[in-house]
């Protein structure tokens, strides 16, 4: 049923990236991947889906800090695929700011990658995936509703991607499905002052399935929303062992 569907996966070599786009290709569609990090890791990666699933997958490097990229994007998959039907938009930063040294480059860099290049993607995309009743899943966080002081700028962008899905839900509708999907703690981060294993103990504790998730609970409900719910958009599933019930 999914066979030569395309999905693009933005953000692709980061641990959930790469979570989802497995996650795809075992439902038996093709990935285009794009990233912005070494070029060994990306062909690195692409050495492992081939071998894994016989599958060549379209290798795309952009910045998305640049306006023009979500353009050459889609137009590269075009050029190779022919199709587009459905986008993740994993690629993130996470920068901790000291309130006091936060400048306009802080937030414009948030606010390009968090919020800018979801919105850009979806536009140049939308006439393409209107024809194939293509999906958008914007990948969020939990931090836009328990908030993180030393992380002003990605909170804010977060929440405003938040307001973007519902926003371009009904933009593009009825054609095209766009939700979010927010993650708990998933991964023991690598800020150590922040996420100290007293931290963590303690988030683990007012969580109410007591533990951390794992990378496959991101990827089965970004499948879930790609490939399994049809009457599903503007929607914001949260993937948090609740966390936020505390």
């Amino acid at each position: 049923m999914n066979k030569n569907k395309v999905f693009l996966v933005t953000g692709a070599l980061s641990p959930i990236g790469r979570a989802i786009c497995n996650t795809i290709l075992e439902r038996g569609a093709l990935v285009a991947i794009n990233y912005r990090g070494e070029k060994h890791c990306a062909m690195e990666f692409r050495d492992i889906i081939m071998e894994a699933y016989g599958i060549e997958v379209l290798l795309l490097k952009y910045d998305l800090l640049d306006y023009s990229a979500p353009e050459k994007i889609v137009n590269e998959i075009m050029g190779t695929y022919g199709r587009l039907d459905g986008i993740v938009n994993n690629a993130s930063t996470f920068q901790k700011n000291n309130f006091s040294d936060i400048d306009i480059s802080d937030w414009h860099n948030a606010s390009a990658i968090n919020l800018h290049a979801p919105f850009f993607l979806a536009q140049k995309a939308y006439p393409i995936l209107k024809k194939n009743c293509g999906s958008i899943v914007n990948i969020s966080d939990i931090s836009t509703h328990v908030t993180l002081a030393e992380y002003i700028p990605y909170c804010v962008s977060k929440s405003a991607l938040n307001t973007l899905t519902k926003v371009l839900a009904k933009t593009l509708g009825p054609e095209v499905r766009v939700n979010t999907v927010s993650p708990g703690i998933i991964t023991l981060p690598s800020d150590k002052e922040l996420f100290s294993e007293t931290h963590m103990r303690s988030v683990i504790e007012r969580t109410a399935l007591k533990r951390v998730g794992d990378l496959t609970d991101i990827a089965s409900a970004v499948a879930y929303l790609l490939f399994d719910a049809p009457y599903v958009t503007g929607h914001n599933l949260v993937v948090d062992g609740g966390r936020m019930l505390y």
